[in-house]
This record gives structure tokens, sequence and C-alpha cells, in this order.
């Protein structure tokens, strides 16, 4: 339903435009009622479709928490509260829809939902990183991701350094759009002009943080396959 949304360019210029609302409450609804473990990889595909229709039609939907919620609740990490296993043969959960009980010790599979996590928080909030709004619209998510990042254990480290590096890109552009929004003249703007400003990929640092996590998620999906 998500993705066929997504791929409709004229969508709210059609009926169909009726349907996100309906569809962003089912989401939203059954990630609020199915928080098991062994629900993950089917809440990461659910979360995956919903981001794409944000990042499609540049609708804003407040997924923070349902996305945070996967991995960091009631100021607990999910991983690293017992020792990790790194025997072979960890089972890829991108075609899966259910975890076995002992699969979140795995660190192969602890590391791909923590960045499959981390993807899904940079490419929700990178369609709208050139908004005027953009330094306010991080607030939240810089403060939960700071909190998260504090609450992991030492042998989550390498989860620390992936979410640090994403803070930082936040931070990053959201100066980068109030040294470009303080040059905006006082008093009544054009919104149509000035909402989307006019910087290059270059310029913006979470896009180009966006860009350089996409490269690494391609070049591991090909090395699985």
């Amino acid at each position: 339903w998500a993705m066929l949304l997504a791929e409709r360019d004229d969508l709210f210029k059609t009926p169909l435009k009726h349907l996100v609302y309906p569809l962003v409450q089912i989401a939203l609804g059954y990630l609020n009622s199915f928080k098991q473990n062994s629900a993950i990889p089917f809440r990461l595909e659910i979360l995956e479709s919903v981001v794409q229709l944000c990042t499609r039609h540049h609708v804003y939907i407040p997924l923070l928490h349902p996305i945070l919620d996967t991995i960091y609740s009631n100021r607990s990490y999910l991983f690293g509260r017992e020792s990790f296993s790194t025997k072979p043969g960890a089972q890829d959960i991108r075609f899966k829809l259910k975890l076995q009980p002992d699969s979140l010790r795995n660190v192969i599979v602890a590391d791909h939902i923590a960045e499959r996590v981390h993807d899904l928080i940079c490419k929700w909030l990178v369609s709208e990183c050139r908004g005027v709004a953009f330094p306010e619209l991080i607030i939240v998510p810089v403060s939960q991701l700071r909190h998260m990042v504090s609450a992991m254990p030492h042998s989550c480290q390498k989860h620390k350094n992936l979410f640090q590096g994403l803070i930082k890109a936040l931070v990053s552009q959201g100066k980068a759009v109030e040294k470009v929004r303080a040059k905006l003249t006082e008093g009544p703007v054009d919104i149509k002009n000035e909402w989307v400003l006019t910087a290059s990929d270059a310029e913006c640092p979470l896009i180009v943080y966006h860009k350089k996590r996409e490269k690494i998620r391609l070049l591991k999906e090909e090395t699985i396959a």
C-alpha cells in the first residue's frame, strides 16, 4: 500500500491522497501493538515503507519514536546486556519477518538491526533537511539519540560510533540551515520561494552523510549476495 502510493508522482492531485492518513494510522497502530523483539524485522519493513512515502512526497510523519523504540525503550538499549555470540552462519534478517529468541545475541544480527535503524532515521530526516525549520525539527531527535548513545554498554562501541556520526551530521546540517536562514530578509517572506533552500547537495552535510551511508549499505548487500 505504502510502496504503491510512493510511486505515484501525482499522488496529492488524485483521490488516492485520502489513503495516506489511514495508512499511517494502521502502520503506527501495528507498531504500538506489537513491540516484542521477535517482530523487529516486520516492524522495520513497515517503517521502511512509510519512510519511503515521506521521502518520495515530502510528507512529514512523526516517526522518531516508532523507529527508536525498535532498539531503545524505557531508557534501555536493546543490545549488549548479554555477551554477544560470533558464531558463523548468522541469518540474514532482510528476508525474515520474525526473529528467533537467541538471534539478538548474535553480533551480526545486532549490527544489522542497529544499522537499519540508523539508516531509517537518516533517510527520514534527510527529506526535510532543506527546510527553513530544520534546526527546530531536529531538537528532539538529537536529544533522544544522545540519550540512547549514553545508554549503550561498552560492548556496543560500534553502535555508539555509528549514531554519533549521525548526530554530528544532523547538528552540522542544522547550523548550515541557520546560516542561510540568517540571510533571509526580516518581515513577511514568500514561503513558496524561501521554504526550500537552494543549496547544492555538496553544501548539505546530512545529504553528503546519507549518500555515503547508502554506498556502504549497497556494498554490503552486494557482498552478501
